[in-house]
């Protein structure tokens, strides 16, 4: 994946983003949207008040405004083309006649989540702190990270525990940690496989780990607002921290990717006898484009599994392989977890 980064790079970014967690009712809030205008394009904005402070919305924010004031997406995106007044109208309509505690997640000036006043704050840089110590006394390899607008990854591999699929295509075990901090998904920490021959990575459907950001409202009763201290996310996010620690230590378990690379091998002898119907299955199934469709059935007609014929084996890493070349982080994460899906249900492709 094009957009990863290496440790030093990962680390630097987590340590030098400005954080403002701020819980705010939405009638003290102010939407400003974008103006275009012949020599500049400005940027959505939030005013909040209390704090007498405006920040950029990115996207991610600007959609979970939407959801939660009931906008669809069709019709934000046709606002949000030339048409910022009738959105900003709408929001700040919404804001005040629908008045609701709700925290916005703010990083280095940018509104960047607006999410519910129960959210548990579970930021990157604990997860990171927690686990990439563990990671290095176990000798683990870092084989790719990412901080996304939606997720932090670490993707990592254990050289010390190998197996062969077949003569030559050597896969080692490994583990993917993920979180997001704007309401994109539960802190995950899975099995992953990692693929010498080609350098893909599969995420295994076998969650170890899967804790939701939710929790007890965290709004005060008598104020508007409230900036939420770093303490307060210490307490909250400690025993899911040591969860966390316990679960990466767990995934080194040498029976159990055994049994993952049997599966492998069980995979190599499943074969595919029309390859352009399994991608018509694979489309509608996971909801893949025309042109990712297309892309996976390349790789499957030139596979380098060393099976001529198509095989379920050949489908899953043809399909881990767009994933490792796309430039959206995300997608390409997807593209691994979609893969560790079909070697688990072969018989959905199968002859």
């Amino acid at each position: 994946m094009k957009s990863q980064l290496d440790l030093q790079e990962l680390a630097y970014q987590l340590t030098h983003q400005k954080k403002k967690d701020v819980i705010v009712d939405t009638s003290n809030i102010k939407f400003d949207a974008k103006k275009h205008d012949v020599d500049f394009t400005s940027d959505n904005t939030l005013y909040l008040a209390e704090i007498d402070e405006a920040f950029k919305v990115n996207d991610v924010a600007l959609n979970q405004i939407a959801t939660k004031i009931g906008l669809s997406k069709k019709y934000l995106d046709k606002m949000s083309d030339g048409h910022g007044s009738i959105l900003q109208d709408n929001i700040n309509y919404w804001f005040r006649n629908t008045p609701k505690q709700q925290m916005i997640r703010t990083i280095d000036g940018t509104a960047r989540a607006f999410l519910s006043d129960k959210y548990k704050r579970v930021d990157n840089d604990d997860i990171a702190r927690a686990v990439l110590p563990i990671l290095k006394d176990k000798e683990y390899t870092i084989q790719s990270c990412a901080i996304t607008d939606t997720k932090m990854y670490i993707k990592a591999s254990l050289p010390s525990l190998q197996r062969e699929v077949t003569v030559g295509d050597v896969v080692e075990s490994g583990v993917i940690i993920s979180n997001s901090e704007v309401g994109h998904g539960s802190v995950d920490v899975s099995p992953f496989i990692y693929r010498l021959v080609c350098e893909n990575g599969m995420k295994v459907n076998d969650a170890r780990l899967n804790s939701r950001h939710l929790t007890s409202s965290q709004a005060t009763k008598d104020g508007v607002y409230e900036i939420l201290s770093d303490e307060a996310k210490e307490l909250d996010s400690r025993a899911l921290i040591s969860k966390v620690r316990d679960v990466v230590l767990s995934t080194s378990d040498e029976m159990r990717f055994v049994e993952q690379v049997q599966a492998m091998t069980d995979a190599t002898s499943i074969k595919i006898k029309k390859p352009k119907k399994v991608i018509e299955i694979l489309e509608n199934k996971f909801s893949l484009t025309k042109d990712e469709g297309d892309n996976i059935l390349e790789n499957l007609m030139h596979n380098d599994t060393g099976n001529k014929e198509p095989n379920v084996w050949a489908t899953v890493n043809s399909i881990t392989k767009l994933g490792n070349t796309m430039e959206d982080y995300d997608r390409g994460t997807e593209m691994q977890r979609i893969g560790g899906v079909l070697l688990t249900m072969p018989e959905l492709i199968a002859a």
